[in-house]
């Protein structure tokens, strides 16, 4: 009986290993340290009704990227409506702490319902892959007046201070409030306050005062940074410049149904913590 006892333990325990091994792949992903990240921005119809985004944005395989990026200015009036946030969840999977999204003017008509579709704050970090993320809300006054004020500032303070095992530092806004007021940049604003060819030129604000500094001190410490605005795409459909202090400026956002607007894409190799980007005409995805 008890010969029989054992070979019964035995083979259930052999049953169990098996079965263990099957559930288990022998070789793990090769490329695993391989990433992959989208940013999209600027989606949105301007329709008020459906409060949709562009049709090609609806059929890109999100699932697919290891973090999506939202510039802001998804939809007309994207918050406006439950159903309008539970439609943008579906596309975007906004309640992922995978996805995160830097709100636009057309995205805060009710921030409770931002709230409750991605469980976060309006502006926050977070850290991925060795990457630290400032994700910014910079319509904390009125649509074209921004301005980065508390507790963003402090936010910001303290995310700069303290950073030291990152590669990156990825700060991510709507407005690209960064190039007013910077003489590297100056050949990238419109000719006037409200100029759509650009969509660059907001009013003045704090940023170059208050944030740059603050960035300074980290790219000056070896870590890079990159900032993404989202509030492009009716004309110029992509924007990349790089500072003498060595911070990238980088702008992404597409125009509905024109067949010129591009995607931005990065490549993160984990082994080397080598990022790459390229912009890629939507058509193509």
């Amino acid at each position: 009986m008890k010969n029989k006892i054992l070979l019964k333990i035995s083979f259930l325990v052999f049953i169990s290993l098996a079965l263990s091994n099957c559930n288990t792949p022998n070789n793990t992903n090769p490329n695993s340290h391989l990433k992959k990240y989208i940013h999209v921005s600027h989606t949105r119809l301007m329709d008020t009704i459906t409060q949709k985004v562009d049709p090609r944005i609806e059929k890109l395989p999100f699932e697919d990227y290891d973090l999506t990026l939202l510039g802001g200015d998804m939809a007309e009036e994207t918050s406006k409506f439950d159903w309008a946030m539970d439609y943008m969840t579906n596309i975007f999977h906004l309640e992922k702490p995978t996805t995160h999204w830097a709100l636009g003017n057309h995205d805060n008509a009710d921030m409770d319902l931002v709230k409750k579709h991605t469980n976060r704050h309006h502006f926050y970090t977070a850290h991925h892959n060795g990457i630290t993320f400032l994700v910014l809300y910079t319509q904390e006054e009125i649509d074209w007046k921004c301005h980065i004020a508390e507790p963003q500032l402090s936010m910001i303070q303290a995310v700069t201070d303290t950073i030291q095992n990152s590669s990156h530092l990825i700060v991510m806004a709507h407005k690209l409030l960064w190039i007013r007021n910077n003489p590297e940049l100056k050949h990238h604003q419109g000719t006037h306050e409200y100029n759509w060819s650009c969509n660059y030129w907001v009013t003045a604000s704090n940023w170059n005062k208050d944030v740059k500094p603050l960035l300074q001190k980290v790219q000056q410490r070896g870590i890079q940074v990159l900032c993404i605005g989202g509030d492009i795409g009716n004309n110029i459909k992509e924007m990349e410049d790089k500072t003498s202090d060595g911070i990238v400026y980088l702008g992404s956002g597409i125009h509905a149904h024109d067949k010129k607007s591009k995607i931005l894409l990065f490549d993160h190799n984990l082994k080397t913590k080598e990022l790459n980007w390229h912009f890629k005409l939507l058509d193509e995805m």
